[in-house]
């Protein structure tokens, strides 16, 4: 009787153990389950996590890349800027400068006629009159030469964008030097806007070889003479 209760209670024990065995194979499953799940979710966060990181990296390359466009757009149209600038400058420049340049040479015969006047009143008696006008010559000279007037200096030896040749008189000075000048020449802002009319000299040398040459010429050579007194 006693053995029968105990296989009894073999049997409900070893059920019990499969119960318990099977309830725990079941919780570890559960747990690797959820522990996989686990896993996957955060490998899914970190994957989530990285993609972001390289849109925000991304994102900030093309917005750096914006700005440097656009930085540099503005260096461009502040250097167009400045040239504009410039070139409106030197126009005003110009066009200053040639409306001075059309006065100027309208004043160019003025500046001639007092200096006329000047030789003329030199033996003059009459000291104010020549006050006066020598005066006047120097306040005009005074106002051209500050806008940039300057007197051509017609010394020394002939300079054909300076001067213009009015005589070659012959003379013991060298070739090409300026013996006298007519009438003077001058620069306006360093361009010449008048050349001096000047007498350049011409060796009396040169005349000289020529008429001997002429002469010798004229004469014939020995043979010529020969044969005409034949005749």
């Amino acid at each position: 009787m006693d053995d029968k209760k105990d296989s009894k209670k073999e049997k409900v024990n070893s059920a019990d153990n499969g119960i318990q065995g099977s309830n725990a194979k079941e919780d570890k499953d559960v747990k690797e389950s959820r522990n996989e799940e686990n896993k996957s979710e955060e490998t899914s966060e970190g994957n989530k996590g990285d993609n972001h990181l390289v849109e925000v990296e991304e994102d900030l390359k093309a917005r750096t890349e914006e700005v440097k466009e656009y930085k540099e757009r503005m260096l461009r149209m502040a250097a167009e800027f400045d040239n504009y600038k410039r070139r409106v400058q030197v126009d005003l420049n110009n066009a200053n400068s040639l409306g001075k340049l059309d006065v100027v040479k309208k004043l160019l015969p003025v500046i001639d006629e007092f200096e006329l006047a000047l030789k003329a009143v030199e033996k003059s008696n009459d000291k104010e009159v020549k006050e006066g006008i020598e005066m006047l010559y120097k306040n005009i000279m005074n106002i051209l030469k500050k806008e940039g007037l300057e007197e051509i200096q017609s010394t020394g030896k002939y300079d054909p964008y300076l001067h213009d040749i009015a005589v070659v008189k012959e003379s013991n000075d060298p070739d090409g030097h300026i013996l006298q000048v007519i009438s003077k020449g001058y620069k306006f802002n360093g361009n010449v806007i008048r050349p001096a009319s000047v007498i350049i000299s011409k060796k009396e040398n040169d005349k000289g070889q020529g008429e001997k040459k002429e002469n010798k010429d004229s004469k014939g050579s020995p043979s010529d003479n020969e044969e005409h007194n034949m005749e």
